[in-house]
């Protein structure tokens, strides 16, 4: 299967820093930090709970998304090993959205969908058999060697590479304009209140008044400076932009900008993959509501078989089935075939194996809970509590989820699973 022979070197320090690529997944992080930071500034009564292993496991599921998208096994899976990609598409369907999810508590996105029509649409994406066919049918879909090895066409290229220009000059421009104003007020108002301060400890109107026209003289050197540094900040971005390393259309190769039909793939296996996860994890079960741990069990075990369907497939082809990595070289002593084989045994196996965990996960609470059940129709408790409430009842409505969510209760009644449930088991 694997010819253990060195050819070229692997692309260790390739990263794929495309600004089209970069800016979301900064902007996911830096949303999430900032509706952090909000709620740590609301008044104790009102703050929300945010449990550590929230934080942690959207701390991870975040670090897995950008290694994904932005580290060199993007190059590796786009233009070298179609085991690579195997990995990267195990990444961005997974492993990163269910730990994404575990992290966002629920009171973070529920404002998303507070209204009629955006929770209307939420409610039917996430719906179990369309979440369930997008997944798939993504998946099964850019796995048609046709469209694998599609190339875009150049104009679109050339239109991302101008998108991920203005991208670029237009954030610099907007901090050369920004920082400088915020940085000299900073100074000029530390300045006027030192002036404030001998003013007062003078304690003369005339000394007053004399501060406060130098606080206003101040004032106006200080705008004039911070007008004048944004100008020149802003030619210089511009110059950079016109003929220096700014302009995208010179950057070349050495960056690896995505190619424009994989930066699509990679987008809808995550997006849909958020979507598949949802009925299963749903942080707001109120508004998009979580399946019952035995429609759970039953979608999460369907759920492995058209993976298994298309690893086997990719595993046992008798000669490669894609042509887009036939010129590039071969890397880790592969053959094009056993490449081809191993990511079909990734895509058979390990993609599998979160889902035969949340499998686990489900048949153990759902087992539990009709034990209970029985046990309860049974009498076993009557004795065992005062108002004939089973300890384990007792105990589960005396503690809410830290999040806000709704309590679980028996799978047969169709309510929900917390994914703070999942979390602790």
């Amino acid at each position: 299967m694997l010819n253990f022979v060195a050819s070229a070197p692997v692309l260790a320090l390739t990263w794929s820093l495309e600004p089209l690529v970069v800016l979301p997944v900064v902007a996911l992080a830096a949303g999430y930090a900032v509706a952090l930071r909000r709620n740590a500034l609301r008044p104790p009564q009102l703050r929300h709970a945010v449990p550590r292993r929230s934080m942690v496991f959207f701390a991870i599921g975040w670090l897995l998304l950008a290694l994904a998208v932005l580290s060199p096994l993007h190059a590796l899976g786009s233009s070298y090993l179609l085991t690579a990609h195997m990995v990267q598409h195990m990444l961005l369907t997974v492993v990163a959205p269910p730990l994404l999810l575990l992290g966002v508590p629920g009171w973070m996105i529920a404002p998303l969908f507070a209204g009629g029509w955006p929770r209307r649409i939420g409610r039917w994406l996430t719906y179990s058999v369309v979440a369930f066919g997008l997944y798939n049918a993504n998946i099964w879909l850019w796995h048609v060697p046709a469209l694998l090895d599609a190339e875009s066409p150049p104009a679109v290229g050339l239109a991302l590479r101008l998108v991920d220009t203005a991208l670029v000059v237009g954030g610099l421009a907007l901090l050369a304009l920004w920082l400088p104003s915020r940085l000299l007020s900073g100074r000029a108002t530390s300045t006027a209140a030192a002036a404030a301060g001998v003013a007062s400890s003078r304690a003369s109107a005339t000394a007053d008044a004399a501060a406060g026209s130098g606080h206003g003289a101040t004032g106006a050197a200080s705008r004039t400076l911070s007008a004048l540094v944004s100008v020149a900040a802003l030619g210089v971005v511009m110059a950079l932009a016109i003929g220096g390393p700014l302009n995208a259309a010179t950057w070349g190769p050495a960056l690896q900008p995505h190619e424009p039909l994989h930066m699509l793939m990679d987008a809808l296996f995550f997006l849909t993959a958020v979507l598949y996860w949802m009925p299963i994890l749903s942080p707001i079960p109120a508004l998009l509501p979580r399946l019952s741990l035995g429609a759970g069990l039953l979608y999460m075990f369907v759920s492995t078989q058209p993976m298994m369907a298309l690893g086997a497939l990719l595993t046992f082809a008798p000669q490669p089935l894609y042509t887009r990595y036939a010129a590039a070289p071969l890397l880790l002593g592969f053959t094009r075939l056993g490449d081809q084989q191993l990511a079909g045994l990734i895509m058979w196996l390990p993609m599998d194996v979160p889902l035969l965990i949340a499998v686990s996960i489900l048949l153990f609470r759902w087992v539990g809970q009709h034990d209970l059940a029985e046990r309860i129709a049974a009498g076993e408790f009557d004795e065992s509590e005062p108002d004939g409430t089973p300890p384990a009842a007792a105990d589960g409505a005396a503690g809410a989820p830290g999040d806000g969510d709704a309590p679980e209760v028996a799978a047969d009644t169709g309510q929900q699973l917390p994914a703070e449930q999942l979390q602790q088991a």
